[in-house]
């Protein structure tokens, strides 16, 4: 036990080493420190800027386009649009919730390419 600080030797251990609550990239001191055992994920304190790592590094409990820091943000090839999918055409899931294009809700009546509109989880020429 490394009790006072989380420095960045013990910000991916998933202790809470100086005991105020805080875990690994929760801590503003792991900021910048890797967040992951492996070694690959860094700590982003208070907000997310790597869209497309699929590791929460923010510690917010949303990871990558599922967090709201990431809304308009590069999400491995395509945008992070948070909440509500408005790119129908880009064969992605942008908001994160399991459905691309046409099959996500969010489309339903939008553009999904030329001279055609998502409806009932199809593009199709109205």
């Amino acid at each position: 036990c490394e009790f006072g600080v989380e420095t960045g030797t013990n910000c991916d251990d998933t202790f809470d080493n100086d005991a105020d609550g805080l875990v690994d990239c929760e801590e503003l001191s792991c900021n910048g420190e890797d967040g992951d055992p492996a070694g690959t994920d860094v700590c982003q304190f208070n907000f997310e800027v790597d869209c497309d790592d699929l590791f929460d590094n923010d510690a917010d409990g949303d990871i990558d386009c599922l967090d709201l820091n990431c809304d308009g943000e590069d999400g491995g090839g395509f945008l992070c649009e948070f909440g509500t999918e408005s790119i129908c055409d880009d064969s992605d899931d942008n908001d994160a919730d399991g459905d691309v294009d046409c099959a996500d809700d969010d489309c339903e009546g939008k553009i999904c390419d030329t001279g055609k509109i998502c409806e009932s989880g199809a593009c199709v020429t109205p």
